[in-house]
């Protein structure tokens, strides 16, 4: 979605969300604590709902690879997915 939003306002009461690769050697997740945000006018946001909280990792103590959050319907013009810690990407010397 670009800066300007859908056409009209769209609404919204669940998310899939995959932040993490199924490959991965590691079994963290590449973000923690996604978090989807609303707007009707494209500057103040608030929080809709949260995903990849620690609080909801598997029995296992890992958190999934995909998860589904739903939520009360909300109505808004302007989505947008907050990722607070991203990944921490080692990269090699040159």
């Amino acid at each position: 979605m670009d800066s300007t939003g859908f056409g009209h306002p769209q609404i919204v009461q669940s998310m899939i969300l995959g932040l993490r690769q199924s490959e991965s050697v590691s079994l963290e997740p590449v973000h923690i604590g996604a978090e989807l945000q609303c707007s009707t006018d494209g500057s103040n946001f608030r929080r809709v709902a949260t995903a990849y909280d620690t609080a909801e990792d598997t029995l296992a103590g890992v958190p999934p690879v995909q998860q589904t959050v739903t939520f009360a319907p909300v109505k808004a013009r302007y989505f947008r997915l907050v990722l607070p810690n991203p990944p921490n990407w080692q990269m090699s010397p040159p």
